[in-house]
């Protein structure tokens, strides 16, 4: 596939960010439906959902940690989220079925710099002296009663040097897995994950720098189950496992979920001057130019392609660019 030249490219994105005010401008912001969003909620010792705060049940050390929460209910989860390791342990603790080896997960202040903080608390799931069991491990919540369309997922994630597949996602079943990987695609050459649609964040690793990540997907029915969060695992970029102890070895800071459905009026076809185009099975066929690329909704080139010639696609929403400088929006469904 032929590259396109970068400062071309940063400037497709620069128009795609500027445009978008206007596209979506009707976008429903629904964050209200994720359940303590920015991990400023905790449970005290009578299971009632309180701010955080230093005197509470759970609290150590500049930080409260579910391991050390006595409400039986929450069952040393986080409140509104649910972490589950590859080997089907939950939860979080230091002996008996939840062993992590350590307290070191919670809520903590501990994010450099501190603007990238939203609120006054971050989540950390992090631990010096215990390695991920095989297969993937999640830190999730499940959002229901939401309409079919196109949905953007948002959190912000900072990831250590020990990096291995931490990455944000999102999913409405099996099939339709949508993800971003905090680096870049070559720091994952041998451990990404098949059934996942995956696009990459580029940001460089630093245990306490939170960066902004980003994936769309497609809800086809209404009241679809909606799961969102942070994937992770014990393999790293080069295949191998990661060490038997080793921290911050598929471990990750989290902050600020959000969710936004995308204005259905505003997603409609648009043809430009000179194209048009259509969708059929997934497949994007454009027309009345000389050649056009696809980008997802990140300002990332996924494919290029000849007039006539079509390119097949995701659920989604892409931006077409032309030959001649056109650029349209397109839903494939």
């Amino acid at each position: 596939m032929r590259k396109i030249n970068l400062l071309c490219g940063l400037s497709l994105v620069f128009v795609f960010f500027l445009s978008a005010q206007k596209v979506y401008a009707e976008d429903v912001d629904l964050t209200n439906k994720i359940v303590n969003n920015d991990f400023e909620l905790a449970v005290d010792a009578n299971c009632n959902v309180v701010p955080i705060t230093a005197d509470m049940d759970g609290y150590l050390n500049n930080a409260w940690r579910p391991s050390l929460s006595t409400c039986a209910d929450l069952n040393h989860q986080i409140y509104g989220w649910k972490w589950v390791m590859g080997n089907g342990v939950e939860g979080f603790g230091t002996t008996g079925a939840f062993t992590v080896g350590s307290n070191s997960q919670g809520m903590n202040k501990d994010a450099d710099p501190i603007s990238t903080m939203h609120g006054d608390w971050i989540c950390w799931i992090g631990s010096s002296t215990f390695t991920l069991p095989d297969g993937i491990a999640e830190f999730y919540q499940t959002i229901n009663g939401l309409s079919a369309g196109t949905y953007k997922v948002q959190c912000r994630l900072a990831v250590g040097e020990r990096r291995t597949s931490q990455r944000l996602f999102a999913k409405t079943g099996d099939d339709n897995i949508v993800v971003q990987y905090h680096g870049t695609e070559t720091q994952y050459a041998s451990n990404k994950t098949e059934g996942e649609v995956a696009t990459f964040a580029g940001w460089p690793s630093g245990e306490k720098n939170l960066q902004e990540m980003v994936v769309t997907i497609n809800i086809a029915a209404d009241n679809d189950p909606l799961t969102i969060g942070i994937r992770t695992g014990n393999i790293k970029g080069d295949g191998n496992k990661a060490a038997a102890a080793g921290a911050f070895w598929g471990w990750f800071k989290t902050d600020y979920f959000r969710l936004t459905k995308l204005d259905s009026s505003n997603l409609k076809e648009v043809k430009g001057q000179t194209a048009t185009w259509s969708v059929n099975n997934g497949e994007l066929t454009v027309k009345g130019i000389e050649s056009y690329a696809v980008y997802n909704v990140n300002g990332l080139k996924i494919a290029e392609a000849k007039c006539c010639e079509s390119v097949n696609l995701v659920s989604g929403v892409y931006v077409v660019k032309t030959n001649n400088a056109e650029t349209f929006k397109v839903v494939v469904k």
